[in-house]
């Protein structure tokens, strides 16, 4: 009678552990999904983007869909600049290739890659969003030319 406890025990926390790691991996796909954000904005390359601002505090994400003929190496550049209430900006400048071949990404912060799923799909972190903040603006370049299929700037809603 013991041994069958401790198995379906085993049983039971095992499921409950699945189901958990399962519930916190669907709440990341949903936290960083740009049509379930606080506010997004699609951008494509070398055209500016604006994306007004739902005045709470946050982080403001890129989120990107590139082509899969990369062989792994992408280069990406979001640069731009946060506007508060009182016409003040913050800049911000943010590469995803070490490496970066782009016009002003030496300057530029490296930031490390959230995956979603593949390598194709992915979030870097831009900047923090302070209460007050009301719009950011700026401009996604890439290289080579064609990489970038779907974009996104976007605040991920808080719950």
């Amino acid at each position: 009678m013991s041994e069958n406890a401790i198995v379906i025990g085993s049983i039971a926390l095992a499921v409950l552990m699945v189901l958990s790691i399962a519930w916190f991996v669907r709440r990341a796909f949903v936290r960083h999904d740009p049509n379930r954000a606080a506010a997004s904005v699609t951008v494509v390359p070398n055209a500016a983007f604006e994306l007004q601002l739902p005045g709470g505090p946050g982080e403001l994400y890129f989120r990107f869909d590139i082509t899969g003929d990369t062989d792994g190496y992408y280069d990406l550049l979001v640069s731009g600049e946060v506007v508060d209430e009182l016409g003040g900006t913050r800049t911000f400048a943010v590469r995803t290739s070490p490496h970066s071949k782009l016009e002003g990404a030496a300057s530029a912060r490296h930031a490390i890659t959230t995956y979603a799923l593949t390598t194709f799909k992915g979030s870097i972190p831009l900047a923090t969003v302070r209460p007050g903040d009301r719009t950011a603006r700026g401009v996604v370049t890439e290289h080579p030319t064609g990489l970038l299929r779907n974009g996104w700037i976007y605040i991920p809603r808080s719950k």
